[in-house]
């Protein structure tokens, strides 16, 4: 049986084959984490009118901002764990 992604957030599926996260290297995956709470945003699943990828660097363990009205309201640290 195939698994079902949540009504809220169809384009999460856990554990899917179909998803090979384990071969994109962590530039990729924030795109892809950045691209996911684009749609989220847009879909009015997540508060907020911008997101942001930072540059990589010293960014202090930021990856991604979320702003609304130029206000940060959200921080994301991208993180790759191996099993």
């Amino acid at each position: 049986m195939a698994e079902q992604a949540d009504s809220a957030f169809p384009h999460m599926v856990p554990r899917s084959p179909r998803l090979p996260l384990g071969g994109l290297d962590h530039h990729m995956f924030e795109e892809l984490v950045v691209s996911i709470m684009r749609e989220d945003m847009a879909a009015g699943c997540l508060a907020g009118d911008e997101v942001v990828h930072l540059p990589e660097g010293p960014d202090g363990g930021r990856d991604i901002v979320v702003y609304l009205n130029s206000t940060i309201v959200t921080v994301v640290q991208c993180k790759r764990v191996t099993s």
